[in-house]
C-alpha cells in the first residue's frame, strides 16, 4: 500500500510534542501494515524555500528517510481537474500549488492514500469526490489500527448507550475542548444544570470507560439570538453537543443518523448546531455531505473574541429540487422518478449482515422512515463489491438490496455516490472502498475479478420487507436474482407501495 505524506506533518508548531507523539504512532502502524511511505517532490521543493534555516534542516533530515514519489502526474494536463479546482498556471502561491499536486497524485491513483492535516487539501479532495482517501493523523491512526485488528467473527453495532448526564464524569478530559471553547466556568455550569434537569446523551465509551463520543439533542421552538440578524422563531432540533474523538467517522455518521431519525419521527423539518470553526476542522467534513450549511449569522460570546458559527439543515425542501441537491442537501430524501435507474442487488446473508449490521436486531415492526436508533446501528456511506456484468449503473441511481439464500427478501434502499467497473488490482479496489466497507484486503484478494465497486449512500431499511415468494407471486421477479437486475419504473412503484416507503421522502420530477 503506497501512502503519500504531506510535509505539514513534520513542521514544528507550538504543540509539536503532541503532534510528534501521534506521528510516531502513525509511522509505527504504517510500518506494521507494510506500507510504502512516499514524499511528493513538490513538498521537498517547498521546504527548501523555507527562510528559517534551522527548521528547514530539521524537516529535511526527517523526510530524507522516505522515498520520493517518482514521475508524479501533472495536473496541468488534466482539463477536468483544472475545471474543478482552477487553472494550475494561475496559482501563484507555492503552498497552494503543492496542495494541488498532492491531491492530484491521489486522484490519478499514483498512491492509495494521502495523510495531511491541511484544511485546503481536504477541501480540494472533497470537491473531487476523493475525500475517502485523504486522512488526517487521528483518522489515519484509527483506520490502520482497525485494519490491523483480527477479522471479526460477529458483526454488531458500536456500543452506543443512552446515559443521564449525572452518570458521566464532568472532569473527563473529553470535555476539555468544550471548556476551552465556551469557558470552563460557563461550560461546567451548563453541564451541571442539564444534569440536574435529567437530560440524557448518547455516548460511546472506550475500554477504560472514558468518553469516546457524545451526542446531546434538544428540541426547541425559540428565536436564535445571532448577529447580525436573529433567526426567526420556529420548531427546530438542536444538536447541542456532538463530539467524536479518535473512535472513527462511523460513530459520527451514526450520530447524524440518530439526529435525522429523531427529527423525522417528531415532525421537525430543521436541525441546527453551533460550532467554533478550527483549523483543520473535523466536524464540518462530517456534517457537510448531509446537507448542513453555514449560516451567514453567528453568535458572539463575552469570554472570547471568537465567533460561533451556525450550521442549519432541513429535511424537506419547499419546492422541487435537482436530483443531486435533493439527495445531498435534503438527505435522507432522494429522487426516484424516471430520470434515475433502479436496480435489485442480491447479497448473500454474510455480507448482507455486515453491510446492514443491525437488520436482524430490529425489535418491532418499523413504521418510521429510519426506524429506532437502538436497532439501526448504521453508517450512512457504504461500499459494495460485486461481479455484476451490467455497466448501466450511475450516480444517483437507486439500489434495492435483496438478501439471498436464507430469509430471501428485499430489505434496504440506497443511492449511488459513484461506481467503478472492471477493477482487478487489489490495492486500487481497496483504496476505493477502505473507509466505507468491512471487507478486509485479504477478502478482496480472494474475490473473483474483475470487480464492480459501488459506493453508495444508505437511506433506509424498507419499512416492510418484501419476501421472495411475494416478489414472484406479484410478477416482480421471475426467479431469485443471482446478479444485479435493472428494474423498470412501473415495477419499482409497485415495490415502493408494497414496502410502505413514505412518499414524502421521494420526489418525482426534476
Amino acid at each position: 500500500m503506497r501512502i503519500l505524506l504531506d510535509t505539514n506533518l513534520f513542521i514544528l508548531r507550538e504543540d509539536y510534542a503532541i503532534i510528534d507523539d501521534n506521528i510516531q504512532e502513525l509511522l509505527r502502524l504504517l510500518n506494521k501494515a507494510g506500507c510504502i511511505i512516499l514524499i511528493h517532490p513538490k513538498s521537498v521543493e517547498e521546504i527548501k524555500k523555507d527562510r528559517d534555516e534551522e527548521r528547514k534542516q530539521v524537516i529535511l533530515s526527517k523526510i530524507g528517510t522516505y522515498s520520493l514519489l517518482k514521475n508524479p502526474p501533472n495536473p496541468k494536463e488534466d482539463d477536468y481537474f483544472e475545471s474543478t479546482l482552477g487553472k494550475v498556471s494561475k496559482i501563484e502561491n507555492e503552498h497552494d500549488l503543492n496542495d494541488l499536486c498532492l491531491v492530484y497524485s491521489v486522484y490519478r491513483n499514483a498512491v492509495q492514500f494521502l495523510i495531511s492535516e491541511d484544511k485546503g487539501v481536504h477541501s480540494k479532495a472533497s470537491q473531487l469526490g476523493i475525500s475517502d482517501r485523504i486522512f488526517n493523523i487521528i483518522d489515519a491512526i484509527t483506520f490502520f489500527n482497525d485494519i490491523l485488528k483480527p477479522p471479526k467473527k460477529v458483526y454488531s453495532p458500536p456500543a452506543i448507550e443512552k446515559k443521564p448526564l449525572h452518570n458521566l464524569k464532568l472532569e473527563d478530559s473529553f470535555f476539555d475542548s468544550l471548556r476551552e471553547d465556551y469557558g470552563e466556568h460557563i461550560f461546567n455550569k451548563w453541564f451541571r444544570k442539564k444534569a440536574q434537569e435529567g437530560k440524557e446523551a448518547y455516548v460511546y465509551l472506550n475500554n477504560d470507560n472514558s468518553l469516546g463520543a457524545f451526542l446531546l439533542l434538544k428540541e426547541e421552538e425559540e428565536i436564535i439570538k445571532a448577529n447580525p440578524i436573529f433567526l426567526q422563531k420556529k420548531r427546530r432540533l438542536k444538536i447541542s453537543t456532538l463530539k467524536v474523538t479518535n473512535v472513527g467517522n462511523k460513530i459520527g455518521e451514526l450520530f447524524l443518523s440518530l439526529a435525522f431519525n429523531y427529527a423525522i419521527r417528531n415532525n421537525i423539518n430543521e436541525l441546527y448546531l453551533t460550532h467554533f470553526i478550527k483549523e483543520n476542522d473535523r466536524l464540518i467534513p462530517l456534517i457537510k455531505p448531509f446537507g448542513f450549511e453555514k449560516n451567514s449569522n453567528y453568535i458572539e460570546h463575552n469570554h472570547t473574541p471568537k465567533r460561533e458559527s451556525i450550521f442549519t439543515k432541513r429535511i424537506f425542501p419547499d419546492e422541487i429540487e435537482p436530483i443531486g441537491i435533493l439527495r445531498e442537501k435534503y438527505f435522507p430524501c432522494f429522487y426516484d422518478g424516471e430520470s434515475v435507474n433502479k436496480f435489485i442487488v442480491p447479497i448473500i446473508p454474510e455480507y448482507h449482515e455486515r453491510l446492514f449490521i443491525d437488520i436482524k436486531q430490529r425489535q418491532t415492526k418499523i413504521t418510521e422512515f429510519l426506524g429506532d436508533f437502538i436497532t439501526e446501528g448504521n453508517t450512512l456511506q457504504k461500499a459494495y463489491l460485486c461481479n455484476a456484468p451490467s455497466k448501466q449503473m450511475r450516480k444517483n441511481d437507486i439500489l434495492l438490496f435483496y438478501r439471498s439464500r436464507k430469509n430471501q427478501a428485499l430489505t434496504s434502499l440506497g443511492t449511488i455516490d459513484s461506481i467503478y467497473y472492471n477493477l482487478s488490482k487489489v490495492d486500487e479496489i481497496f483504496a476505493y472502498v477502505v473507509r466505507r466497507t468491512v471487507y478486509s484486503k485479504k477478502e478482496i484478494q480472494n474475490f473473483k475479478k474483475p470487480l464492480t465497486v459501488i459506493l453508495f449512500r444508505f437511506h433506509l431499511h424498507l419499512p416492510r420487507e418484501i419476501s421472495y415468494n411475494e416478489l414472484i407471486n406479484r410478477e416482480l421477479l421471475k426467479m431469485a436474482p443471482i446478479t444485479t437486475i435493472k428494474l423498470n419504473h412501473k415495477n419499482y412503484l409497485k415495490i415502493k407501495r408494497l414496502s410502505k416507503i413514505d412518499f414524502k421522502f421521494t420526489q418525482w420530477q426534476n
